[in-house]
């Protein structure tokens, strides 16, 4: 199985200092495509800034640097970016932003999953990231309907078969009470994202890659011991994030992980995995708080496992 890694930036210097070079340091031997968004309104300085940076410090002859000559938006970049690896022959993927700083066990984790789960076509989307859930996991992993953005992988034969204009399947989860039901099943908040992407009032890739593995009932592997950390929450993304409750305090030590064919889901964690996905109303995201600061549950899910089967 050959893997390479995809690398997204665009104009926060600070950022791509911090995440390239540890991606650099702790990439192995893994090829790696770096693509650099092209500038809008005042940004060229700082696009040209971080350009300039990734040319003095990416020397290798295994790093492909993709500068942009038009501006993509981040969720064209992502999907075009993603094709364009696996157009150059690749069987898996391991994604990067560059607000995202990978620890020293991130790549042999991922890289350990691709190839345990080559064969599943049921898990579908692999993360290093690890939400500050409080509840104690007896796993370093855990499996989930919903996939994460910050640090993670796939592979070619998973991401080819995605639709991203699948717009009438997009309706069905709007409109049918039921599957909306489920597409919500293990967050309030998704469905909404969903109409916010189907009104254009947002342009994401993640919720229509979600809306695809929901579809198929397929699962995401997310790390219970985070390998990722997020330094997006200043205002400085796309999404203007300035309030973090998603980072663990520490980054996984354990540099062992044993995975098994076990894909079942545990209710009780998706209980604590739900409060970080809030449904759009006040009193959704108070109680999203209150559980961050207690780790009390105020509203528990339903056990709709069965949809998975």
């Amino acid at each position: 199985m050959k893997t390479a890694i995809a690398y997204f930036c665009y104009n926060r210097l600070n950022h791509t200092k911090k995440s390239l070079d540890a991606t650099l340091r702790y990439k192995r031997k893994l090829p790696c495509y770096i693509f650099s968004d092209y500038w809008v309104r005042k940004e060229k300085k700082n696009v040209i800034s971080v350009r300039h940076y990734i040319e003095m410090v990416c020397s290798e002859k295994s790093i492909f640097i993709i500068h942009r000559n038009k501006n993509y938006g981040l969720a064209k970049s992502i999907i075009t970016g993603v094709n364009h690896v696996f157009n150059n022959g690749y069987d898996s993927i391991i994604v990067l932003e560059d607000d995202c700083i990978p620890d020293a066990n991130f790549f042999d984790f991922m890289l350990k999953a691709l190839k345990f789960y080559e064969t599943n076509d049921k898990v579908m989307h692999i993360s290093g990231f690890g939400l500050p859930i409080k509840r104690s996991i007896k796993k370093e992993y855990y499996f989930s309907p919903y996939p994460c953005s910050w640090g993670w992988a796939t592979w070619r034969k998973t991401w080819e078969r995605c639709n991203f204009e699948d717009h009438n399947f997009y309706k069905k989860v709007l409109f049918q009470q039921q599957t909306k039901t489920f597409f919500d099943w293990s967050g309030k908040s998704f469905s909404n994202f969903l109409y916010l992407q189907v009104e254009k009032k947002i342009d994401s890739w993640l919720i229509r890659w979600y809306a695809y593995i929901f579809k198929n009932k397929g699962l995401c592997l997310w790390s219970s011991n985070t390998k990722i950390k997020n330094i997006g929450f200043d205002r400085t993304g796309v999404h203007k994030a300035y309030f973090d409750r998603y980072n663990q305090k520490k980054n996984s030590q354990i540099k062992k992980v044993n995975f098994n064919n076990d894909l079942s889901l545990d209710l009780k964690l998706l209980n604590h995995f739900s409060q970080f996905f809030p449904g759009p109303n006040v009193v959704s995201k108070l109680r999203a708080l209150l559980y961050t600061m207690t780790g009390i549950i105020f509203t528990r899910i339903q056990d709709m496992r069965d949809y998975y089967k």
